[in-house]
C-alpha cells in the first residue's frame, strides 16, 4: 500500500491577503516612483523659474537705468544750447567744456564711450577718440531715435573699432526753444555689456555643473546668441541655431513662442530643463537652463532608495505576512523624506533670493545678533568679509551703534513678524555712518527664532534729497526774482527797440532827404560840366555821397535783422546769370587796379533755385568789393561749388579768394561782428564801416548757412559762404534777350506830352526833381502838401502822380486814399519817391493804394525807369511829315542837308530824333557820324564773326557791346536791338544753335541799315565840312592823355562830353577811339592817340 500524499493547504485568507499585499506594495512602489519623478521635476522648474524671473527683473532695470541716462541728457538744456553753439562756431573753448562734462558722465555711468554726431549723422566728437563714419544701421536706429525726440536702447551689436559685442544708447537733442523742436545732434552712448550684463548672465547663484543662462534673439530664419556663455565664451554674436531644430528651448521660446518652463535638447544636445522668459520692449529672449541629469540626480538617488525598499519589503511580505507593523513604518519614513525634501527645496529657494538680492541682506539670531549668514552686496557696503562676521554679533562690531536701538527694533519685529522700510543708522568697518532701511522678517531655522533682514543703503539718496530740497528753494528764489527782473528787462528792451526803430525811420528820412538833393543837384551839373576840374570835383561829391548812402543802408539792414524784420524774397532765379552779374559790377574796379579776376564755376550748379537772388548778391558783392580793397596786386578768384544736394534742396558754398595783404587769426574771430575790422588803421587807410561782413554773416544765417574765413597774412584771404536753397519746382522762363534802354531818351521820345503831379515840400527837392524830368522833356505840376494835390487832383487830369510821404498839413499815405475817392483817378499812377526807407514803408504805401516806391536819393535812372513803365505813349501825330527844317539846329544848315536828313527820316529802324539829340541837334556832326559808321561797320561785323568762330565769346561780346552802343548813339534802333540781343547771348555763353542765327539776323540789319544809309548820304563830307577849334581840341587831348596813362576811369565821361569836339578831330579815327574807351582797352586808346597827335601837330598840348 502506497503512503498516502499530504497537501499543506494554506489559509485562503492568507493567500489573498498575500496577494493584496504583493499587489499595494508593487502598486504602491511605481506610484511613489512616478511622483517623486514628478516632485523632482517641480522642484527643478521653481528654481529655474526664480532664477530666470530674477534675472529678467535685473535686465529689465538694467536697460531702463541705460534709457534714464539717455533721457537725462537729452533734457539738458544747458547742454543741448552748449553743443548746438560748438556745432556751429566751433568754438575750442566750448568743445572742451563739453568734452569734460561727457567724460565725467562716462566715468560716473561706467560707460564704454560717448560720441557727438551732428544733425546729418557725422561723427563729430568722441571721448575715446573713434573716428571714422557710422554704420548704416546705426544711421537708421539714430534716425528712430529722432522720429521719437526720445532715449533708446540698441540691440546688441559688434563695435566698428574692436569688434566686440556692444550696445549704444541713443539720446536724440532737440532744442524746444524755437517754435517747432530742432534737431541739433546725437549722443551715442556705448554700453560696456562687461561690466553689468555679460557677468550677471554668466554667474549661476548657486553651485552647478552644467547650468547657463542665455540671452538671444532672432535673426532671420536662425537663433542668435547674444552674450559669453558659460561654457561657450565666444558665443556672443557668433552662435547661430537654424530654426528647424524645434526640440531647443530656445528656438521653441523665439520661433514657437513658448514661455515658461520647458524641456528640451540643448545647443550641445545633451536633455535640458529650462525656463524661457520674454525682456519687454525688446526683442531678447531670456534662457535660463540645466541638463537634465544634474536636475534629477537627487530624485535618482531617492528612486534608486524606493525601488531597493520596495524589492525588499516584497520580498518580506512574501515570507512575514505580519510585517504590516513595517509597511506602518514606511508610511512614517516617507512621510519624513517628504518633509525633508520640502525643507531643502524651501532653504534652497531661500538661499538663492538671499545670496542675489541686489540689497544687502543678514540672518542673524533673534536673541543676540550672532550673524549666520550675508551676502555679497552686504560685504561691499560695510566692508566686512564673510568669515570675519560669522560667529560674531551685529553689537560687537558696532554695526548698531546704539545697541537699545536694536532691541526695541527686534521686539517690534517679534510682534508684527515682518518690517517693512524700518529707518536706522549703521556703521561699517571704518565707522562711517549710513542711512539705512530695513525690511526684516521672522526666521525659524531648527525650531530657534532668527531674523532674515534686507538693507537698503539710502545714504546718497537721503543726502540728493536734501541737496535737492536745498536747490529747490533757491531755484525757486532766483526764478522768482530772475522773472521779475526779465519781465522788467522786456518791457524796457520793447521800449528801447520802439524807441530805435522810430529813430532810425526818423533819421533815415532826415538824412535822405538832404542826399536826394545833393545827388540829384551833382547828377544835373555832371550832365552839363565841361571844365575837367569841375567834373572831377563833381565826381568826388557823387562818389562821397554814395558812400554815404552805401553806409546809411547798411546801418539800416543790420537794425532791421537785429529787430528781426528783415524777410527775405522767395523767387525763381538763374544762379549762373547772378555770378555773371556780379562779376560785371566788380569787374571794373579790378581793372582800375589792375588786378586779375576769374571764376571757377562748378558744373553741378543748378540752372534755377528758388531764394532770394539780391541778398545773395549782396554778400557776393561784400565779399569782392572787400577783396578789391585789400589786394594791391596779384588776382581775385570767385568760386562757386554744389556741397550737398538733397531731396529738392542744394547747398552751396561760395568763396572769394585774393592774394591781398591777409588778417591774423586773432582778427579773424571778431570779424563776423558790428562794426568790426582787422584793427583801428584798416578804416584809416582803406575805409569801411565793419557792417558788411556782419550782414553777410546774418543774411546767411537768415538762408541756412554760415560765412568764414581762412586766411595767411602776406599771402591773402578766402571768404567763404553756404547758404541752404531750394532747386527750383520748374524751369525759369526763357527771357527775351535784354537790351539796354536809354529811358531819357525813350520817354523824351514816346512820353513828352504826358501830365505829372509833383508833391514835394522841400524846395530843393523840388528843383532836383523837376529838373530830372524836365531833362527827359517832362515839366510837371508841383504840390507842396498832401491837401494841395488833393486839390489840384480834383480839378486836373494827370497821368501819373509823384507823392512824398512825410509832408506837412497832410501826408502822402492820407493824401492817395483822399485821391483813389476821387472821379477819374481810381486807376492814375501813384508812385512814392520818398526817404523812408524801411519795408513797413513799402507796405504802407501799397496799403495806401499807391503804384510803386521809389527810395530817396532818387536815380534818374531807377526814376525814368519807373515812369517809362507806368507814363501812357504819346499819341501819334496825324499825317505828319516824319521830318521838318524846324526840327532840328542844323550846325550848317543847306538844301542838301535838309533833304538828307529827310530822307533818311524815311528809313524804317532809324530813330533820328535821338541821334540828333546825342549831337545836340546838330544835322551836319550827326550826318558826319552815320558816314564813319558806314566806313567802319562791316569791319566790326567782320572782327565780331572771327571772334564767335575762335570761340572767343569774351571778345565777341564786348566788340557786340560796342557796337550797341554806337548804333544806340546814332539813333539805328533796329541794328542796337540785334546787337544787344547778341551780346546778351554771348554773356550767358549761350551754345551756337543761339548765337549762330543772332549773329546773322545782325548781318543781316548791318548789311540793309549801310545800304540804306549810303543811298541817302550821297556825299556827306562835302556838306558837312570838319572843323573844330584847335586850342580847345589841345586842351582836351591833354586831359584825356594824362587820364589814359592813369587808367583813370572818368575818361569814358570825358569822351561822352566832348563827342563833338572828338568827331571833328579824330576825324576818322574817332570810331576806332570810340570803340577802344567803350572796352576799357585805355592802353590801346592812348596809343591810337598818340598815333593821330604824330600826324596832326596843331592838336598836340603844350
Amino acid at each position: 500500500m502506497s503512503p498516502a500524499k499530504t497537501r499543506i493547504n494554506l489559509p485562503r485568507w492568507l493567500l489573498v491577503a498575500f496577494t493584496s499585499v504583493f499587489l499595494l506594495l508593487a502598486g504602491g512602489g511605481i506610484w511613489l516612483y512616478q511622483q517623486e519623478e514628478t516632485h523632482a521635476l517641480h522642484e527643478a522648474s521653481e528654481q529655474l523659474t526664480a532664477v530666470g524671473t530674477l534675472l529678467n527683473k535685473q535686465i529689465i532695470d538694467w536697460r531702463r537705468e541705460r534709457i534714464a541716462d539717455g533721457n537725462t541728457l537729452a533734457n539738458s538744456v544747458f547742454l543741448i544750447a552748449r553743443i548746438e553753439q560748438w556745432l556751429r562756431d566751433g568754438n575750442p573753448a566750448t568743445e572742451a567744456g563739453i568734452r569734460t562734462h561727457l567724460m565725467h558722465y562716462r566715468d560716473n555711468h561706467r560707460y564704454h564711450d560717448v560720441v557727438l554726431l551732428d544733425s546729418d549723422g557725422k561723427l563729430r566728437l568722441s571721448i575715446n577718440g573713434r573716428q571714422g563714419p557710422m554704420a548704416p544701421d546705426a544711421l537708421d536706429e539714430i534716425q528712430q531715435s529722432r522720429l521719437t525726440q526720445k532715449a533708446i536702447l540698441t540691440d546688441i551689436h559688434r563695435s566698428p573699432e574692436s569688434g566686440k559685442p556692444h550696445a549704444d544708447v541713443l539720446v536724440p537733442l532737440f532744442d524746444y526753444s524755437t517754435q517747432s523742436p530742432r534737431h541739433v545732434g546725437t549722443l551715442l552712448l556705448q554700453v560696456n555689456l562687461d561690466v553689468f550684463l555679460n557677468p550677471t548672465l554668466r554667474d549661476w547663484p548657486l553651485p552647478s555643473a552644467t547650468a547657463e543662462t542665455l540671452l538671444v534673439r532672432r535673426d532671420g530664419e536662425e537663433v542668435l546668441f547674444l552674450n559669453p556663455l558659460r561654457f561657450k565664451p565666444d558665443a556672443a554674436l557668433n552662435m547661430r541655431i537654424p530654426s528647424s531644430q524645434t526640440n531647443v528651448p530656445s528656438v521653441m521660446a523665439v520661433f514657437g513662442g513658448q514661455l515658461g518652463f520647458a524641456e528640451g535638447l540643448g545647443y550641445d544636445g545633451r536633455p535640458v530643463l529650462a525656463h524661457l522668459s520674454k525682456i519687454p520692449d525688446s526683442n531678447w529672449t531670456l534662457v535660463t537652463k540645466i541638463t537634465r541629469d544634474e536636475a534629477l540626480s537627487n530624485w535618482r538617488h531617492i528612486s534608486n532608495m524606493i525601488t531597493a525598499l520596495t524589492i525588499g519589503l516584497l520580498l518580506a511580505a512574501s515570507g512575514i505576512f505580519g510585517f504590516v507593523y513595517q509597511s506602518r513604518g514606511l508610511q512614517r519614513f516617507r512621510s519624513l523624506l517628504e518633509a525633508e525634501t520640502t525643507n531643502n527645496a524651501l532653504r534652497q529657494r531661500l538661499h538663492l533670493a538671499f545670496q542675489a538680492s541686489p540689497l544687502a541682506a543678514s540672518i542673524t539670531r533673534a536673541s543676540d545678533g550672532h550673524f549666520v549668514d550675508v551676502n555679497e552686496r552686504f560685504e561691499q557696503n560695510f566692508g566686512w568679509e564673510k568669515d570675519e562676521l560669522l560667529n560674531q554679533r551685529s553689537i560687537d562690531i558696532h554695526l548698531w551703534p546704539d545697541p537699545e536701538m536694536r532691541k526695541l527694533w527686534v521686539s517690534q519685529l517679534q510682534n508684527m513678524k515682518t518690517v517693512v522700510n524700518h529707518e536706522a543708522v549703521f556703521l561699517d568697518r571704518t565707522s562711517h555712518p549710513h542711512d539705512v532701511e530695513l525690511s526684516a522678517a521672522m526666521l525659524d531655522l531648527d525650531g530657534v527664532p532668527h531674523v532674515l533682514a534686507f538693507i537698503n543703503d539710502v545714504t546718497e539718496k537721503r543726502r540728493g534729497e536734501c541737496e535737492l530740497a536745498d536747490y529747490q528753494r533757491r531755484l525757486e528764489a532766483m526764478v522768482g526774482e530772475r522773472t521779475s527782473e526779465l519781465a522788467l528787462a522786456k518791457d524796457l528792451a520793447e521800449q528801447a527797440n520802439r524807441a530805435k526803430s522810430a529813430f532810425l525811420a526818423n533819421m533815415s528820412h532826415e538824412i535822405r532827404t538832404p542826399l536826394n538833393a545833393v545827388l540829384g543837384i551833382t547828377h544835373l551839373m555832371q550832365r552839363d560840366a565841361t571844365e575837367r576840374q569841375a567834373s572831377e570835383r563833381l565826381s568826388q561829391i557823387s562818389d562821397s555821397a554814395q558812400h554815404l548812402l552805401a553806409v546809411i543802408n547798411d546801418i539800416l539792414d543790420i537794425s532791421k535783422i537785429e529787430a528781426d524784420k528783415l524777410r527775405l524774397e522767395q523767387i525763381d532765379f538763374a544762379p549762373g546769370r547772378l555770378l555773371s552779374d556780379v562779376l560785371q559790377m566788380i569787374e571794373f574796379k579790378t581793372r582800375d587796379k589792375g588786378l586779375g579776376l576769374s571764376a571757377e564755376i562748378d558744373p553741378a550748379l543748378p540752372a534755377a533755385l528758388h531764394g532770394d537772388p539780391v541778398r545773395l548778391q549782396q554778400i557776393l558783392l561784400n565779399y569782392l568789393s572787400n577783396a578789391v580793397k585789400f589786394t594791391q596786386s596779384g588776382h581775385i578768384l570767385l568760386r562757386a561749388q554744389v556741397v550737398e544736394s538733397v531731396g529738392n534742396r542744394v547747398i552751396l558754398r561760395f568763396e572769394v579768394e585774393d592774394s591781398g595783404i591777409g588778417i591774423n587769426a586773432e582778427t579773424q574771430k571778431r570779424l563776423f561782428t558790428s562794426f568790426e575790422q582787422a584793427d583801428t588803421s584798416t578804416t584809416r587807410s582803406f575805409g569801411g564801416t565793419g557792417l558788411g561782413l556782419a550782414i553777410s554773416r546774418q543774411l546767411a544765417h537768415l538762408m541756412g548757412g554760415e560765412t568764414g574765413v581762412v586766411s595767411t597774412p602776406g599771402k591773402g584771404s578766402t571768404f567763404w559762404l553756404s547758404v541752404c536753397l531750394e532747386i527750383a519746382t520748374a524751369p525759369l522762363p526763357t527771357e527775351n534777350v535784354a537790351v539796354d534802354i536809354d529811358f531819357e531818351a525813350e520817354i523824351r521820345r514816346s512820353c513828352s506830352t504826358a501830365q505829372l503831379l509833383l508833391v514835394e515840400d522841400d524846395p530843393i527837392n523840388q528843383a532836383v526833381a523837376s529838373e530830372i524830368l524836365g531833362a527827359a522833356g517832362l515839366h510837371p505840376t508841383l504840390a507842396e502838401n498832401g491837401e494841395q494835390a488833393v486839390a489840384l487832383a480834383g480839378t486836373q487830369h494827370f497821368d501819373l502822380i509823384l507823392m512824398d510821404m512825410q509832408m506837412p498839413v497832410m501826408d502822402g499815405l492820407e493824401a492817395t486814399r483822399r485821391i483813389r475817392l476821387l472821379p477819374g483817378h481810381a486807376l492814375t499812377p501813384i508812385l512814392a519817391m520818398t526817404a523812408n526807407a524801411f519795408g513797413e514803408d513799402r507796405d504802407a504805401c501799397l496799403q495806401a493804394g499807391m503804384n510803386g516806391h521809389i527810395a530817396k536819393p532818387v536815380s534818374p535812372k531807377v526814376l525814368y525807369a519807373a515812369l517809362l513803365k507806368h507814363l501812357p505813349h504819346n499819341p501819334p501825330a496825324p499825317n505828319k511829315a516824319p521830318m521838318s527844317d524846324t526840327e532840328f539846329t542844323l550846325g550848317s544848315p543847306t538844301p542838301d542837308i535838309d533833304a538828307i536828313v529827310r530822307n533818311l527820316a524815311q528809313i524804317p529802324g532809324l530813330d533820328i530824333k535821338t541821334g540828333m539829340a546825342a549831337m545836340r541837334g546838330k544835322a551836319d556832326k550827326y550826318l558826319n557820324l552815320l558816314d564813319k559808321f558806314i566806313k567802319h561797320s562791316a569791319d566790326t561785323m567782320a572782327e565780331v564773326q572771327n571772334s564767335i568762330s575762335n570761340s572767343d565769346h569774351p571778345t565777341a561780346q564786348r566788340q557786340a557791346h560796342s557796337l550797341k552802343g554806337a548804333a544806340g548813339s546814332l539813333g539805328l534802333e533796329s541794328l542796337r536791338t540785334a546787337a544787344a540781343k547778341l551780346e546778351a547771348a554771348l554773356r550767358e555763353n549761350a551754345p551756337a544753335n543761339i548765337t549762330t542765327p543772332l549773329l546773322l539776323q545782325l548781318e543781316t540789319v548791318e548789311r540793309e541799315f549801310s545800304n540804306a544809309l549810303q543811298r541817302a548820304l550821297g556825299s556827306t563830307d562835302k556838306n558837312a565840312p570838319d572843323t573844330c577849334d584847335a586850342s580847345a581840341a589841345r586842351d582836351l587831348f591833354g586831359r584825356l592823355l594824362t587820364f589814359l596813362a592813369e587808367d583813370d576811369m572818368r575818361t569814358g565821361d570825358l569822351v561822352r562830353r566832348e563827342i563833338d569836339l572828338l568827331t571833328a578831330a579824330l576825324a576818322g579815327d574817332f570810331a576806332d577811339f570810340e570803340r577802344l574807351i567803350d572796352n576799357y582797352d585805355f592802353p590801346g586808346a592812348l596809343e591810337l592817340l598818340q598815333r593821330v597827335l604824330a600826324t596832326r601837330p596843331e592838336f598836340r598840348p603844350e
